[in-house]
């Protein structure tokens, strides 16, 4: 049975959780119409893996860094078709499958009653994590 005090802090949670969306969208419209080089280099990966010439397993230059977010743009570009500001979409994806997962996992395991107020801390998050 779900009282009135769950109601009120659902409805406050999905407040919050519209805010980050929200604050997260409107800085990304706001932002240069262009690709920095380091999407440029994602954009550039995703097409060589649908176009088939390569199958990384590294960011091209780095021995470090996964392809994850390369593998999944290149589904992306087959199914809607390539467009430059489509290179911040799979990260955007990425983000909101991450907050979801943050507010479960607060809620879940560490602070049950104040989930709201750790979450409100996602509203105006850093800058890094804002454009990537």
């Amino acid at each position: 049975m779900i009282s009135i005090r769950n109601e009120k802090r659902y409805g406050l949670t999905l407040l919050i959780l519209l805010a980050i969306v929200c604050v997260r969208a409107a800085y990304l419209r706001h932002w240069e119409n262009t690709l920095d080089a380091d999407e440029a280099v994602v954009g550039i990966m995703a097409l060589h893996i649908l176009e088939q010439k390569a199958l990384p397993i590294f960011y091209y230059g780095q021995a470090y860094m996964g392809t994850l977010e390369q593998f999944s743009m290149a589904l992306f570009f087959k199914l809607a078709g390539f467009h430059p500001e489509a290179v911040r979409w799979i990260p955007g994806t990425y983000f909101l499958l991450s907050l979801f997962l943050f507010f479960y996992v607060i809620r879940r395991y560490v602070y049950p009653n104040r989930f709201n107020l750790t979450l409100s801390f996602l509203i105006f998050p850093s800058l890094y994590s804002t454009i990537w």
